[in-house]
């Protein structure tokens, strides 16, 4: 394991990247998404609708980027087909990830990129 740590960081040195005490991580400050064969869901920070999560896709949103607001954001994430609201949290430092594998989404926004299984099979029209 040691050496893998230390080619990620030899990897991160060698693009350039480094960490401020605002983004320790040195990783882009985003809040990522990603949908494993789950239903869709949307993106929405404060009043503004940022985009749809559909099955076996993802996107990511930059603050200040596109109609993303500067943060801190009040984020909701909301499950397309009845409303549901699948998670409400306020968002003051990114990196963040987000994943919802098959009909499970997360229960919180996590600090470092998501692993695990490959969901389920998308269902037709999903």
């Amino acid at each position: 394991m040691p050496r893998v740590r230390l080619g990620l960081v030899f990897a991160l040195l060698a693009a350039g990247c480094t960490a401020s005490p605002a983004n320790p991580s040195g990783l882009p400050p985003v809040l990522e998404f990603e949908n494993r064969g789950g239903p869709a869901f949307s993106i929405r920070i404060g009043d503004t609708d940022i985009g749809t999560v559909a099955c076996d896709s993802g996107a990511s949103v930059t603050p200040g980027q596109g109609v993303a607001p500067p943060l801190p954001w009040d984020l909701k994430i909301i499950r397309v087909r009845d409303g549901t609201s699948i998670l409400v949290t306020h968002v003051t430092q990114l990196p963040r990830y987000f994943i919802q594998i098959g009909s499970d989404p997360a229960t919180s926004l996590s600090a470092v990129p998501a692993a695990g299984p490959p969901g389920p099979t998308c269902p037709p029209g999903g």
